[in-house]
């Protein structure tokens, strides 16, 4: 690999829609980072296996004991962008192209963990009517109306902008 290849995947955005939003924060004169601090959240799992007899009992789930109590996993999300409003305000934005299962388990937990006690959070999606699923009909929008987190569509909305600029 030559070196301008490496210089370029270092300073490209991951997906054309994040390109968007930090072109019109920039051109806003806003203070915002990108991808610059780790939040940690804990993720719940089950331990399903106390003791097996072989290495073929592993496979036989009738044999699995679970164990009691709470087992959790330390793992990190780093939101996208954070911009510095005029007031001093931290405002976090996730852009999403494509919203799963893991990355909607993420943010209800963090919403539960860091953004119900006092972070303003955000997201902007590529298009907020997309379905879940074909035999989900929840659209990414009404997640985020579900879990009082305000979004917007394919960029920032200029009311977000005067909020961040007051």
């Amino acid at each position: 690999m030559t070196w301008w290849k490496r210089v370029s995947k270092l300073k490209r955005d991951k997906s054309k829609s994040e390109k968007r939003v930090r072109e019109q924060l920039e051109s806003s004169g806003l203070d915002f980072g990108y991808e610059c601090e780790k939040f940690e959240y804990p993720v719940r799992i089950r331990l399903p296996l106390v003791s097996v007899n072989s290495a073929k009992d592993i496979h036989n789930p009738s044999l699995w004991r679970r164990m009691t109590g709470n087992f959790h996993e330390i793992h990190t999300y780093t939101p996208d962008f954070f911009v510095k409003t005029k007031s001093g305000k931290t405002v976090i934005i996730e852009v999403k192209g494509e919203f799963n299962a893991s990355d909607r388990e993420k943010i209800r937990i963090m919403k539960k963990v860091y953004f119900d006690k006092g972070l303003d959070f955000r997201m902007i999606f590529d298009r907020s009517k997309s379905k879940f699923s074909k035999t989900n009909s929840k659209t990414y929008g009404e997640f985020c109306d579900q879990y009082k987190i305000l979004y917007a569509d394919k960029e920032i909305p200029n009311e977000w902008l005067n909020e961040f600029n007051k």
